[in-house]
């Protein structure tokens, strides 16, 4: 009876465990695909600029760089050359040359004092605590000059004005988008450090914080490779006010900026 009942549980146990004649085949398991979400919408009560998009469902980047004849820079002093010996040495006068490889002029529209604000479209309805926007020196006129591409710095004067990170950001967002809908690339110079308050040099880090995730690759980021160990502009690029560049924080600026304009490794800015 014993025999019988170990046979018995024999067949019990190879009928459970399958054929051992048979190989076992392993399934391929495909990873689920990282889906990487788009960074939250932003908001500025101190404008209304109608309907747009911040995340440019149309927007493909990498942009391309063909058949250029004008480049605009957009901004405020220090994109206008302040605190350089001679506008030919500030980064936007060493652009001319980089831009002329292209075939392309450099228009510069930037004005001193200028906040993100002042750069906004003529459709846009700002508050009155805030700049109104500047038909001389905005958005609206860099399409209207034919801009086959903008080059947009405003470093830290609304950080100075005490205007919230968010507005910046928001301001910034609006004006790439307008440019998108004219097929128009824009890179952005992201914050500089400048010698003011703590609580104002923490709003240049949260601006930057803001700018990373929307504008990468297009983004050109510079506070810290300008800034010393209390937050202030590092003394060697210091023109001795605190706020604008000498020669060699320019030469900094133009050398990062050069950079992005000519990679042509996978994810950059620019495929051609």
């Amino acid at each position: 009876m014993r025999v019988w009942l170990t046979v018995l549980l024999m067949v019990l146990i190879q009928g459970c465990g399958g054929s051992n004649d048979t190989a076992s085949v392993d399934v391929p398991i495909t990873p689920p695909a990282v889906v990487i979400p788009s960074p939250a919408l932003l908001s500025n009560a101190m404008a209304s600029c109608g309907i747009w998009s911040q995340h440019l469902p149309d927007f493909r980047s990498p942009y391309y760089l063909q058949r250029q004849q004008r480049w605009v820079v957009m901004g405020s002093s220090s994109a206008f050359g302040a605190g350089a010996s001679s506008y030919a040495n500030s980064w936007a006068g060493q652009l001319k040359d980089l831009a002329a490889t292209y075939g392309a002029e450099v228009v510069n529209i930037a004005r001193g004092g200028y906040t993100t604000y002042h750069a906004l479209g003529s459709a846009c309805s700002i508050n009155n605590m805030r700049p109104q926007p500047d038909l001389a020196h905005n958005i609206d006129l860099a399409i209207e000059l034919g801009a086959d591409l903008v080059i947009l710095s405003f470093p830290s004067n609304d950080a100075a004005s005490n205007f919230p990170a968010e507005e910046t950001a928001f301001n910034l967002l609006y004006m790439r988008a307008r440019l998108a809908d004219k097929s128009i690339p824009l890179i952005l110079l992201g914050a500089q450090p400048r010698n003011m308050s703590a609580a104002k040099q923490r709003l240049l880090i949260e601006l930057d914080s803001l700018l990373k995730p929307r504008f990468s690759p297009c983004l050109v980021e510079l506070y810290s490779h300008l800034v010393d160990n209390a937050g202030n502009l590092a003394a060697q690029y210091d023109s001795g006010d605190g706020v604008h560049f000498n020669d060699s924080g320019h030469a900094v600026v133009f050398s990062k900026l050069k950079a992005l304009i000519t990679d042509r490794s996978n994810n950059s800015c620019f495929s051609g």
